[in-house]
């Protein structure tokens, strides 16, 4: 679990010096009583922080940094707060500004050990600060820099073109035919058309285009102008696609490298679940009829759009962050015979999502080491009442879209990082059985504070879908050994495409 320092994400401010997380009387009391009361007494822990990393990187490298707090006093530490803030050229999986955890407490003349691993996102130096804090008080910190450098360019096809044009220019043949004053005059008119080469320079033009390939780079530049009206009017195109919703340059699906080691799921028969793809931390439970999950906190205060979504898209305004696929668990739940509705359609009227019922429920540990759970609509606030959101999530497959990025048809929920949403989008795997606007000045629902762990919190999600009496026996698995480059392509059991 030390390890797992460098999974959370998230800025102390938002923790320690605001309101906005929790009301002030009680921010006082959880965060800064302890610090203002020791400091008070002139007992303050001493704690004593050493940082080690590398010195020098390339862009792109993933760098570790060893942290380790020891405590000097003569009594055990409390509680601690450690933070991690970091420059722009410096990120991590979950995060790209600061991170953060608690510590347990050390006894007397004992050490903990945290790591933290970042990538390197651009050249310069780059520097990182560590803080331990006790409330509001700092007890100790430490500054670490590294120097990152560009990576070497690749070796390019331009070596070879630089010989050829310098063997023929001292040409020693033509000096001989000066002898014959009256041929040489002709004779060297003609040569010297040649040394232009016009017939060399159209080839080179000709190179320079596929060269540059400008081509797939200006459809995406001038087709959206044509087609984004159609977008935005729906009367060219499917009912499915809500005003001002253009297909988005798609999500890099992340790398192996940055996928966070987030533990194994919190159920009790790990041993039965049967992964659905080598790379992304997705399962299968036949058994329970499920599909299961593992993801991280990345908010704890902010109006939603989400209560999840796959990592690198809508971490903002989202609760969750999972290293998934949303395709990949579409796959999951046809497979447990879930059968899709339709996602949320504004023309030509508007009809909300629908689809079987999936009961969301979260699993996860406190400091302590002991398990909660949870409904995932106690996580959720409906702003307007202040209670938690009452709404069920329904199964609505989100659907397809011609991508102008990549010249095919992408599944929506994968290009544009709609997992399970509390806003209606035509792209939501999952979404609110209910009218739920994504205006920015009308959301409806925002983070529900108090009830949700600390950021950087390892989260198991288990997606159970309320199956009709009846229902046909689940499909078979999809292959394990599907190859990461291959999309997976949902389809309900009838064959149609979400």
């Amino acid at each position: 679990m030390e390890s797992l320092l460098a999974k959370p994400k998230g800025r102390t401010t938002a923790r320690l010096r605001t309101s906005r997380c929790l009301p002030a009387a009680m921010a006082v009391a959880l965060l800064g009583l302890a610090g203002a009361l020791a400091a008070a007494a002139g007992e303050l822990p001493k704690v004593e922080l050493s940082v080690t990393g590398p010195k020098k990187a390339t862009v792109g490298d993933q760098v570790e940094f060893q942290f380790v707090i020891t405590n000097r006093g003569t009594q055990a530490t409390p509680t601690l707060l450690i933070t991690d803030r970091f420059d722009r050229g410096l990120a991590h999986a979950v995060s790209d500004k600061q991170v953060e955890r608690d510590l347990a407490p050390i006894d007397p003349g004992q050490s903990q050990t945290v790591r933290i691993t970042l990538r390197v996102t651009q050249p310069g130096l780059a520097r990182h600060e560590v803080q331990i804090h006790l409330g509001e008080t700092v007890l100790a910190s430490a500054v670490a820099s590294l120097e990152a450098a560009e990576k070497p360019a690749a070796p390019g096809p331009t070596t070879p073109a630089a010989p050829p044009p310098t063997k023929p220019a001292p040409q020693p043949e033509p000096q001989p035919q000066p002898q014959t004053p009256p041929q040489a005059k002709p004779e060297v008119k003609p040569s010297l058309q040649p040394e232009p080469k016009p017939a060399a320079q159209p080839p080179a033009k000709a190179e320079a285009k596929p060269a540059s390939a400008p081509e797939p780079k200006t459809p995406p530049a001038a087709q959206p102008k044509p087609s984004e009206p159609t977008m935005e009017k729906p009367a060219a195109s499917p009912p499915t696609v809500p005003p001002a919703q253009a297909p988005k340059e798609p999500l890099p699906p992340p790398e192996e490298s940055e996928i966070p080691d987030l533990g194994p799921p919190l159920v009790d028969n790990v041993q039965e679940l049967k992964q659905l793809h080598p790379q992304f931390p997705v399962w299968l439970d036949r058994k329970h009829n499920r599909v299961v999950m593992v993801g991280a906190v990345c908010q704890r205060q902010a109006p939603l759009e989400l209560l999840a979504c796959p990592l690198g898209s809508k971490e903002h305004e989202s609760i969750l962050v999972l290293p998934v696929k949303p395709s990949l668990v579409h796959i999951g739940l046809l497979a447990l015979g879930a059968e899709p509705g339709h996602p949320v359609q504004f023309q030509p009227k508007f009809v909300p999502p629908q689809g079987p019922e999936v009961e969301v429920t979260l699993v996860w540990k406190d400091d302590k080491g002991v398990r909660h759970t949870a409904r995932a609509q106690e996580w959720v606030r409906n702003s307007k009442t202040g209670q938690a959101m009452d709404f069920p999530f329904v199964f609505a497959g989100s659907d397809w879209i011609d991508n102008p990025y990549t010249r095919r048809k992408e599944y929506r929920a994968d290009v544009e990082g709609y997992l399970i949403c509390v806003s209606n989008f035509p792209g939501a795997l999952l979404d609110v059985a209910a009218a739920s606007s994504a205006d920015d000045s009308e959301l409806l629902f925002d983070a529900f504070t108090e009830r949700i762990p600390r950021k950087g919190t390892p989260v198991t999600l288990i997606l159970s879908p309320k199956l009709p009496p009846g229902s046909p026996p689940a499909k078979p698995q999809p292959s394990e050994g599907a190859k990461p480059s291959a999309s997976p392509v949902p389809k309900s059991s009838s064959g149609r495409q979400p």
